[in-house]
């Protein structure tokens, strides 16, 4: 399959195709959003979370950590960082680290526990 191969981009458009003639194909719809993750976690530095911890205010690496740290299974890390930014950042900053941080629990199952500590740790972020 083009999953096993490595080729994200291949196994997106095949998906996409889907999603085209039917916009309300959830397992195509979740797959395009997996796929264009993996497409973008795979490309960071492995060293994604070193650099984030020395330079905290980053915004980049702090996204790129995150991402990191959901593709080693560090999930509650990850969300922890950006609900961590957010409190740190405003305007449009903090509109880039939330909109990410949103898409990001989209990778997941609304009711898995470390979104739902996500979700609540970030409202509180914001209010």
């Amino acid at each position: 399959s083009d999953l096993e191969d490595g080729d994200f981009a291949a196994a997106s458009a095949s998906y996409q195709a889907i999603l085209d003639s039917d916009p309300n194909h959830a397992e195509a719809r979740g797959a395009v959003r997996q796929l264009a993750f993996l497409m973008r976690a795979t490309a960071h530095e492995s060293d994604a979370v070193t650099a984030a911890d020395a330079a905290p205010d980053d915004i980049e690496l702090a996204l790129a950590a995150a991402d990191v740290q959901i593709l080693s299974q560090d999930v509650r890390g990850a969300f922890d960082r950006l609900v961590a930014l957010i409190r740190r950042t405003s305007g449009d900053e903090r509109t880039l680290v939330r909109t990410r941080l949103i898409e990001l629990f989209e990778l997941f199952d609304p009711a898995d526990p470390d979104v739902i500590a996500g979700r609540r740790n970030l409202a509180n972020a914001l209010y």
